[in-house]
């Protein structure tokens, strides 16, 4: 049976740049220019790479023996390929912990050396050390080239080896003309060659690799180049087998990508150009698939390359999660940079295509430019339009089976320039489901043997080095049977960072975020790379016109998506959102944050809390949560000076026993606000109505100690420093000479309470009750404080958002006791208690606050003069004692790829409290004239360790 399996391109200039790689093919050009000698030893040349007997390991395990100058190479350093920058992977493989660790791939290819230093251990392994795999050309699971197969043959393979194969073996050992082009090998070493510090290292250097030998990596002068040209073909069932056994191994090992540098040309018809060459007419051969005008037609001869046996394989192995790469071909059908080969002479006999052995000598006449151009084919049928861009048949198979679409993957070759190769096919109607990887000059793993130079210095490359030396061990090779390996390695890379990622979803992960390549005369929009672009290609589903791009783009006919960049579809695609227990997504990952208020200091914002999200994919990133303090601002010279000149009451009214009294200001920093507030006077009760546009708190003023004795500061003032639309009343009645009972009930809509400065709504309620005077006794109030999507001030957002209203009940005690005229001490203090219920009780449970406040003051009135004030104080602002917020989210995944849940504490009490001693004294000067002095220290301010803050002010107030 002959083939064309090969999807390297064996005949474009390629040599290598590093001591011990010594790879050197001539290019196909130099055929016109030789005589039929020198171009017999040139295509000799370019099919075969001198491959020395080496060192077989036992059972195709590590080699017992290497070549000194493998082990010169051993020695270091590790030389990358150029391609892993150009699709953003890392120097060493992968990017950062993704390496393709857990993942398989099959490489349905010809041999591998598996016992290659750089390959040994990228290969599971049975019991006896042999590499697990499959050769389903010789029916048995030693899938090294059949020279090391002979060296030591499986004890448990009774047939080692047909007469043919003996005498292939005997080729490639024979150094003089090395036989083996190490195809199989070079590919796996771009999917997974070991980052160990010599060599190369593959795009996944952890990942491992699923041997499957399809075809032979031997002579491959007996192989038909054209191969299996024809439907009607006797080899294709046997060959559809081989590729049936080769899947369904492959789903077999669960793997999660299938590597195919193959595939055929499938040529049944010559073409002879309308237009005659110097009026000498030229031959060249194009897919028979293109040749039929309909439209049915043409699908069922593309559905008919793969028989029911290899389709149900392919299917199945799609149902079983796997993606399908291929490479692209290498007939230069590309309408950027494409050349295709003409010929002089007609390539058909009497109707039959020519084995391609018989027309190797052949002269090449020149190379036709691949852009679409009108010809007719010799047999006489209607003229069509050949297409600037043909992929393999087998690369756009998905194209006529619709249950592949979405996990099969075309590859093209580009080169350093990210240029499409002259000889890389186009994606064309692959395009939906086509990518472009670095495929030219591509240096990875060869088949071990000693370098040999057969002296025959007539047959140069363009660099005028011999072109039939060996790499021992590596070497250099282009094609789209390198860019392939590239999309593969991407894949695995893909999976092992995110193991719970769908072979879909890989695909589409990398058609979405690829880079544009934008051909020649290519108009219309730029493809888009920001995430709302790539948010919408993933989100769209393929209903047979493929992904969805924003505004309009569509896949170009030569690069398809574009370049493939792995480091962009590592990152978060779509939507991310916080991930709870469980796995599943409670609210945007960027809105998940707590700006706290100043009760919680910096003790929150001073720790770490992490927290995972899940892209739309469902892979797991790592997030911090933002998390904010708030500092209070200090007090105002302008604030205290309101503050000190409380406005008078003014008398009403009178009548029933009842006197009504009005205290009224202009000025946001007054202790009433700007507003007013009424008070109803009656011999055993008092009633207060406050309304209030706006109020400035004054927690933190020394001018707040004024008012001790008199009116009661409300709750909020500790949390933020502003309020507006505040409606308040209290009532208090005399149940005893020295008992007093009441209710009290505001709301207010409270302002900048955290960094973010947007407003929310508070209520506070409750009772009280007094015995003795507001002068000199003690008060209890028994309150509760409703907090409108907050907590203590702190705004949760995202996956902490609250299911309700934070309710907080607090005991507050107020006493005052006179020593001696003019001269009382005072005490005042403040329990909290918070209960806050999260929305999302998977991500964050609900929890408990505690928080206090407490103080005492010394106050002298009438001390120097009469009518004159000081107080002293000393306080501790409110601040949380205790509580913990516990998360638990998905913040990663466990050996066997399943999520991982961690739960984090954030511990919210208050590590280090503001202390505050201050002093306010207030004087009357004569008529409406008044003046003040205040000084404070503060220590750790709003419960920020280590910032001090003093105060000194001096004033004077004139009443008008």
């Amino acid at each position: 049976m002959e083939t064309n399996a090969y999807r390297g391109r064996l005949n474009g200039p390629h040599e290598t740049a590093t001591p011990g790689l010594a790879v050197s093919v001539s290019s196909s050009l130099a055929l016109s220019r030789m005589a039929p000698s020198a171009a017999l030893a040139t295509l000799l040349a370019i099919f075969s790479l001198t491959l020395a007997a080496c060192g077989g390991g036992g059972g195709g395990g590590p080699a017992t023996s290497t070549s000194a100058a493998l082990q010169q190479y051993m020695q270091g350093p590790q030389i990358p390929s150029y391609a892993l920058g150009a699709i953003g992977a890392s120097p060493t493989g992968g990017v950062g912990q993704a390496r393709g660790q857990g993942v398989s791939v099959a490489v349905i290819d010809s041999e591998i050396d598996d016992g290659h230093p750089d390959l040994r251990d990228a290969f599971a392994r049975d019991g006896d050390g042999n590499a697990i795999g499959r050769n389903v050309v010789a029916g048995h699971d030693d899938t090294r080239p059949v020279a090391q197969r002979l060296r030591k043959p499986r004890p448990h393979i009774k047939e080692n080896a047909t007469a043919d194969e003996r005498r292939q073996a005997e080729q490639q050992i024979d150094t003089t003309f090395g036989r083996s082009i190490s195809h199989g090998t070079h590919v796996a070493g771009i999917i997974g060659a070991r980052d160990n510090g010599f060599g190369g290292v593959g795009v996944a250097p952890e990942a491992k690799l699923v041997p499957i030998t399809l075809f032979r990596d031997h002579d491959s002068v007996q192989y038909n180049r054209y191969g299996l040209v024809d439907l009607n073909n006797s080899d294709l069932p046997e060959w559809n087998q081989r590729v049936a056994a080769s899947v369904n191994y492959a789903t077999s090992r669960s793997v999660f990508v299938i590597n195919n540098s193959w595939g055929f040309t499938w040529f049944p018809y010559e073409i002879r150009s309308t237009n005659n060459r110097a009026s000498v007419p030229y031959y060249f051969r194009l897919p028979n698939f293109f040749l039929k005008v309909d439209p049915v037609a043409r699908m069922d001869l593309h559905r008919r390359i793969f028989d029911a046996g290899a389709v149900a394989a392919w299917e199945r192995a799609v149902a079983n999660d796997t993606a399908i790469v291929f490479a692209a071909g290498n007939d230069g059908w590309n309408s950027e940079t494409g050349k295709h080969k003409i010929f002089s002479s007609p390539l058909l006999v009497n109707g039959q295509h020519r084995a391609w052995k018989d027309y190797r000598n052949d002269k090449v006449l020149d190379y036709i430019s691949t852009e679409s151009r009108r010809v007719s084919v010799v047999d006489g049928s209607d003229s069509v339009v050949v297409p600037g861009n043909i992929p393999d048949l087998e690369s756009s198979y998905f194209v006529t089976n619709d249950r592949l679409r979405g996990s099969w993957l075309a590859v093209v070759n580009v080169n350093k320039q990210k240029i499409i190769s002259r000889w890389s096919n186009g994606c064309g109607i692959a395009k939906d489901y086509c990518l472009a990887a670095p495929g030219t000059d591509i240096k990875s793993t060869f088949v071990r043997g000693e370098k040999q130079d057969d002296g025959d210095e007539t047959n140069p490359n363009p660099d005028g080095d011999v072109d039939d030396k060996a790499g021992d061990g590596y070497g250099t090779y282009s094609g789209t049977s390198m860019a392939a390996p590239m999309v593969s390695g991407a894949l695995a890379v893909l999976k092992s960072k995110h193991p719970q990622m769908t072979a879909r979803q890989a695909v589409k992960a990398v058609l979405c975020t690829a880079t544009e390549l934008r051909e020649s005369g290519r108009t219309g929009v730029t493809k888009r790379t920001d995430d709302a672009a790539v948010s919408a290609c993933a989100a769209s589903n393929d209903t047979g016109n493929g992904l969805t791009y924003i505004d309009g783009w569509t896949p170009s006919e030569v690069y398809g998506h574009g370049l493939l960049n792995l480091a962009r579809a590592l990152r978060p695609i779509g939507p991310t959102r916080a991930a709870a227990a469980g796995a599943f997504g409670v609210a945007a990952a960027a809105d998940t944050r707590v700006a706290f208020s100043s009760a919680f200091g910096n003790a929150a914002p001073s720790q770490e809390l992490d927290f995972g999200g899940l892209d739309m994919f469902g892979r797991v990133y790592r997030f911090r949560a933002p998390l904010q303090d708030r500092v209070m601002p200090g007090p105002r010279l302008a604030g205290v000076m309101a503050m000190t000149a409380a406005p008078p009451p003014v008398v009403m009214g009178r009548g029933d026993g009842v006197t009504t009294l009005l205290r009224r200001s202009t000025n946001v920093d007054s202790a009433i606000g700007e507003g007013g507030v009424i008070s109803y006077l009656g011999a055993r009760s008092r009633t207060d109505l406050a309304l209030v546009n706006r109020r400035t708190g004054a927690a933190l003023s020394p001018a707040a100690l004024l008012r001790q004795g008199d009116d009661v500061a409300p709750v909020w003032e500790s949390l933020a420093p502003q309020a507006r639309d505040i409606i308040g009343t209290s009532s208090d009645w005399q149940m005893a000479p020295k008992l007093h009972a009441g209710v009290f009930f505001s709301r207010a809509t409270v302002a900048a309470a955290t960094q973010r400065g947007e407003s929310y709504s508070v209520r506070d309620y409750g009772v009280s009750s007094r015995i003795g005077s507001r002068a000199g006794g003690v008060e209890a109030r028994l309150g509760r404080m409703n907090e409108n999507g907050r907590f203590l001030g702190s705004r949760p957002e995202g996956g902490y958002a609250l299911a309700r209203p934070t309710r907080s009940d607090y005991l507050r005690l107020r006493a005052s006791h006179r020593l001696a005229p003019g001269l009382s001490v005072g005490a005042e203090w403040l329990r909290l208690r918070a209960r806050v219920d999260f929305r999302h009780d998977g991500f964050v449970r609900d929890m408990a606050l505690d928080a206090r406040a407490a103080g005492v003051h010394l106050a002298a009135d009438d001390l120097a003069r009469d009518g004159d004030r000081l107080v002293l104080h000393y306080g501790e602002p409110l601040a949380v004692t205790g509580g913990v917020m516990r998360q638990t989210s998905v913040t990663g995944y466990t050996s066997s790829g399943a999520y991982r849940a961690t739960t984090r504490d954030l511990d919210l009490a208050v590590r280090k409290r503001h202390r505050m001693a201050q002093m306010i004294y207030q004087r009357p000067l004569g008529g409406q004239v008044s003046g003040f002095a205040a000084a404070a220290h503060h220590r750790n301010w709003s419960h920020q360790g280590g910032l001090t803050n003093n105060l000194v002010m001096l004033g004077l107030s004139i009443e008008h």
